[in-house]
């Protein structure tokens, strides 16, 4: 990692504001806590074929790789 000195200080990183996500979920009513946890199903579906989509050729890459990998594991081991 070739980073310089100011980039690779923790000092820098910015602090998240009002403490732990905990603490805020313990200070929700319930109402508000069931609608924080809803996820819209077709907004999530429309995310991740947006996602599949953008990512496509990587994604084909990876599995390409993963299965070669594998079959070289495999035949490591049978010898």
């Amino acid at each position: 990692n070739k980073r310089c000195q100011l980039h690779s200080l923790d000092t820098h990183k910015p602090k998240p504001l009002g403490g732990c996500w905990m603490d805020v979920w313990e200070l929700m009513s319930q109402e508000c806590r069931d609608e924080v946890v809803l996820i819209d199903s077709s907004c999530l579906l429309e995310t991740l074929e947006t996602y599949l989509r953008k990512h496509r050729t990587l994604l084909l890459q990876r599995k390409s790789r993963e299965c070669a990998t594998y079959l070289e594991f495999c035949r490591d081991n049978t010898d």
